[in-house]
């Protein structure tokens, strides 16, 4: 929940994302996009249920192992100028 809501931001998702697999995710504003991609990448944190990657509680994860295993392209995202897009997304990596 936010702070100015008592509704749940996210409620009853569950998703598996297996190795090597780029995942895009669409919805309207307010849905919980940003949240759901936050929570995963240990900026927030839930405040009930649980997140977990490979069996282990996102909350044990440390951002740099979080990191190792993979990564985000937020709403605001830093772009480099380059010729391509697949350039800006494999850059990490």
């Amino acid at each position: 929940t936010y702070p100015q809501s008592s509704a749940p931001t996210l409620r009853g998702l569950t998703t598996h994302i297996r190795p090597g697999e780029f995942v895009g995710v669409a919805g309207h504003i307010g849905a919980g996009k940003s949240t759901f991609f936050e929570i995963l990448a240990g900026l927030r944190y839930a405040s009930s249920g649980d997140a977990y990657v490979d069996a282990v509680p996102i909350s044990e994860l440390s951002r740099s192992s979080a990191s190792d295993l993979y990564g985000f392209c937020f709403q605001q995202p830093q772009i480099f100028n380059a010729k391509t897009i697949r350039f800006n997304l494999e850059f990490v990596r």
